[in-house]
């Protein structure tokens, strides 16, 4: 069982979503390797922040706890619709 949080009518509102439903809704990902860098990024070491189509701020100071590390996770959308990421 998986606990996420969102916003309804009322205000902030918790759901517990079995595993089964929340598989339906799992997206497709994979991390940043040499390959896909390569041609997404052509003629960079390393992607930044900057390159990102979005950031997951991890344990942002002052906010709420997104998630559990150090490091936050950049993420672009590749011409197939997957979500790669990275941390930055």
């Amino acid at each position: 069982m998986a606990i996420l949080c969102g916003i309804s009518e009322s205000g902030m509102a918790l759901y517990d979503i079995p595993d089964a439903e929340l598989a339906k809704f799992e997206l497709k990902t994979r991390p940043l390797d040499g390959e896909a860098a390569a041609k997404l990024f052509p003629g960079k070491s390393e992607p930044t922040k900057d390159d990102a189509h979005g950031v997951v701020a991890v344990a942002a100071a002052g906010g709420d706890v997104q998630g559990f590390g150090t490091n936050d996770i950049c993420y672009v959308y590749d011409a197939a619709g997957d979500i790669i990421w990275w941390y930055c």
